[in-house]
């Protein structure tokens, strides 16, 4: 999460970091940083990561520039998973899959966080299969709440 008065800025040094590896390095100026695309050498990144091309610590340090850039601003981070197995174990018909289970904790964790400040979240999360269907549970979110460990109505 970044606040407002960041989000220029931090945009402009997250955009430097790509110029920087596109200057040095087989990939697009408008490479996009997804921590996992990039480690593993997928997506915009797959140049870098070809048979007899494998630039493993040119990655490595590729994202070491976007982690200072993020740290060099006023961040929060919330990090919220799953383990598939226990919960793959638990599981039963009309269960939410995983990622819903994942994205309703992780709403919650931003509600909270902006509700005790007094501000407004804007919420962009990347295009995945099932998208429209997250979209509707956001609505649901709102009107009935998250129904999650700590459910929350989001505004």
């Amino acid at each position: 999460m970044v606040a407002e008065k960041h989000l220029r800025p931090l945009h402009r040094a997250l955009d430097s970091v790509v110029a920087k590896a596109a200057d040095h390095y087989p990939v697009d100026r408008h490479a996009e940083l997804h921590g996992h695309a990039l480690v593993q050498a997928r997506d915009d990144w797959t140049r870098m990561g070809n048979k007899g091309h494998n630039m493993v610590r040119a990655r490595i340090g590729v994202y070491a520039d976007a982690m200072k850039a993020i740290g060099a601003y006023d961040v929060r981070v919330i990090v919220r998973g799953l383990d598939l197995r226990a919960s793959g174990a638990r599981r039963t018909d009309g269960c939410p899959p995983p990622h819903e289970v994942v994205l309703r904790h992780l709403l919650e964790q931003i509600c909270e966080h902006v509700q005790v400040r007094d501000e407004l979240a804007l919420v962009i999360a990347d295009e995945i299969d099932g998208a429209d269907d997250h979209r509707r549970h956001f609505r649901d979110y709102q009107l009935a709440g998250t129904g999650g460990s700590v459910s929350n109505t989001l505004p």
